[in-house]
C-alpha cells in the first residue's frame, strides 16, 4: 500500500521540475504576471481523466450486498464507543499530513520568504524531496511488513518530534541551499519511514 503514497511523489517531482523550467525560461516579470498560472492550467488537464476514471469504477461486491445502512444515530453511537481509536487515527493523520505539506508544498514558500533563497534552489530541493519520499515510502513499507507497523510508527513519531525543530532552527540560523537540502532530506526520511509504515 505504501506504493500508493509513493506514486503521489511523482506529482511532487513533476511540480518541482515544472517550476524550475518556468523559472529558467521566463523572466521574473513574466512569472509574476502570468507564469505562475501555467502549473494550474496543466493541473486542470487531468480533470477530464478523473471524471472518466470515476465513471468506470465499480463498488465492491461486499458493499453492493450489504443490506443494513447505519443511521446517523448509529454512526454517532459507534464514534462515541470507539473514541480512542478515532482520536488515535486523527493524530496519525495529522502527523503524516503536516509532515507531507511541510516538506513539499511549503518548501518553496519557506525558502523564498523566510530563508531568502533563490526560487530555483527551493524548487530543486522540492524535487529532491519528492524523489527521496518515492524511495523511502515503499522501502519502509517493506520494513514494516517484517517488523510490524507499531514500532516504526512510534519510533518515527518520537524522532520527528525530537529532531524537527532543532533541524529547522539550524537551517534558519544560517540559511543556504545545502542546509535546506540536508534538513529537507532528513525530514523526508522521517516522513517516508512513518508514512510507509502507516499504510
Amino acid at each position: 500500500m505504501s506504493w500508493q503514497s509513493a506514486s503521489q511523489q511523482v506529482a511532487v517531482i513533476f511540480a518541482g521540475l515544472l517550476g524550475v523550467i518556468l523559472h529558467a525560461t521566463l523572466a521574473p516579470q513574466q512569472m509574476d504576471d502570468w507564469g505562475w498560472r501555467v502549473p494550474f492550467l496543466i493541473g486542470c488537464l487531468i480533470v477530464p481523466f478523473l471524471f472518466l476514471i470515476r465513471r468506470s469504477l465499480e463498488e465492491t461486491e461486499e458493499f453492493k450486498t450489504r443490506k443494513h445502512r447505519p443511521s446517523v444515530r448509529e454512526i454517532y453511537r459507534s464514534m462515541a464507543e470507539n473514541w480512542r481509536i478515532i482520536l488515535a487515527g486523527c493524530m496519525m493523520v495529522v502527523m503524516t499530513t503536516v509532515s507531507f505539506y511541510m516538506i513539499t508544498a511549503y518548501t518553496p514558500t519557506f525558502g523564498k520568504t523566510v530563508l531568502k533563497l533563490d526560487d530555483v534552489d527551493n524548487l530543486i530541493v522540492t524535487m529532491c524531496v519528492g524523489l527521496s519520499n518515492f524511495i523511502w515510502l515503499p522501502l519502509m513499507g517493506a520494513v514494516s511488513d517484517r517488523i510490524g507497523r507499531k514500532p516504526l510508527l512510534l519510533f518515527f513519531t518520537v524522532a520527528t518530534l525530537l529532531t524537527a525543530y532543532p533541524a529547522v532552527s539550524w537551517l534558519v540560523a544560517e540559511p543556504s541551499f545545502s542546509r535546506l537540502l540536508m534538513v529537507e532530506l532528513w525530514l523526508s526520511f522521517l516522513y517516508g519511514s512513518y508514512n510507509g509504515a502507516w499504510w
